[in-house]
């Protein structure tokens, strides 16, 4: 992807903890300059499932970026 006319890059580190795993990641450029970081993200598992016609239109996005 390029953004302000310039390639960005994602940085991902996973770390495995005694709650799960949780990621530290950034978005650079080429230069090194950062434009977003996040540290000790983690997720969390929804409360119930979503309809698969909702979730469709994520998963082509999913596909296409591939």
């Amino acid at each position: 992807r390029e953004t302000n006319g310039v390639p960005i890059y994602a940085q991902v580190q996973a770390i495995q903890t005694d709650d799960g795993l949780q990621f530290n990641s950034r978005v650079i450029d080429e230069k090194g300059r950062v434009y977003l970081e996040l540290l000790n993200y983690r997720t969390s598992t929804l409360p119930a499932q979503i309809d698969k016609p909702l979730l469709a239109p994520l998963e082509k996005l999913m596909i296409e970026d591939e």
